[in-house]
């Protein structure tokens, strides 16, 4: 099957933007979103516009005191007393609960898109920091955007491959197959997407690769991480993309593809 290796997190500090370039240069990555108002933006940027073989997405940014591009003055229901945005519980109750402005929300995900897009590099689809896209209000702001001028095609589904399943039981499950519907109807993703869920899901290549060999060899899979080598959680993803990668080269089963490559 096709596969997209794909990091989050592109140009948030230092290391996670030396991490996600050092898998990019060993074969390990084909894409990445890129946060763009964080501390190594710039170098995110530089490096996208150096490498255009790659896919580059914008990891839309709404939570967990981030700053905001916007003035804080217009999407004022999204930050708190000073400035930054709100945690991520909160706006997840919020979004749900459909408390949160859906121009506030267009306007700073369209300026985000906008500044990568000023930085000369090319935008693939649209994703987000903790997948606050699928949840309502975000959700349905998505539609309204704009990359390269024209109706956003492209934004990351909801995953369905799990190494560890959630419950069926779980009501975030119900939740999560009316995310993917809406998504899958109404934009262009992969049809299979994996992420670490926790810090349980490690060593997790081998497991992938089986799961991987049980689905439909004609489709597309997303493969999520975010590479770092400060924190644990991060190098381990870190460890497990590489085994990952290592080993679909030397299997030879599998077809690596970047966002760029999806269509409808």
């Amino acid at each position: 099957m096709k596969v997209i290796l794909h990091a989050d997190d592109f140009g948030f500090d230092k290391d996670t933007l030396d991490a996600t370039i050092e898998c990019f240069e060993r074969g390990a990555l084909t894409s990445c979103s890129v946060m763009v108002n964080c501390e190594a933006s710039e170098e995110a940027f530089d490096y996208a516009r150096k490498h255009p073989m790659f896919s580059y997405g914008v990891h839309l940014m709404y939570v967990d005191g981030l700053k905001p591009v916007l003035p804080v003055k217009e999407i004022a229901s999204l930050v708190d007393e000073k400035g930054v945005f709100l945690p991520s519980n909160d706006v997840r109750k919020l979004a749900v609960l459909l408390r949160l402005p859906k121009e506030q929300i267009m306007a700073e995900s369209q300026a985000q898109i906008d500044k990568i897009e000023r930085a000369g590099v090319k935008v693939s689809h649209l994703d987000s920091h903790g997948h606050l896209h699928k949840f309502p209000s975000f959700l349905y702001a998505m539609k309204f955007l704009k990359v390269g001028g024209v109706p956003v095609s492209k934004v990351r589904g909801v995953q369905n491959v799990f190494v560890n399943a959630p419950s069926w039981k779980s009501p975030n499950t119900y939740l999560n197959r009316y995310f993917r519907w809406y998504l899958d109807r109404n934009f262009m993703n992969p049809t299979y997407f994996y992420m670490s869920a926790n810090s349980m899901d490690t060593f997790w290549a081998d497991s992938i690769l089986r799961k991987m060999d049980l689905l439909p060899q004609d489709s597309v899979i997303e493969i999520g991480v975010h590479p770092g080598h400060r924190e644990k959680w991060r190098q381990l993803e870190f460890d497990d993309i590489l085994d990952l990668a290592d080993k679909i080269k030397t299997t030879r089963k599998h077809q690596l593809v970047n966002w760029n490559e999806i269509r409808s």
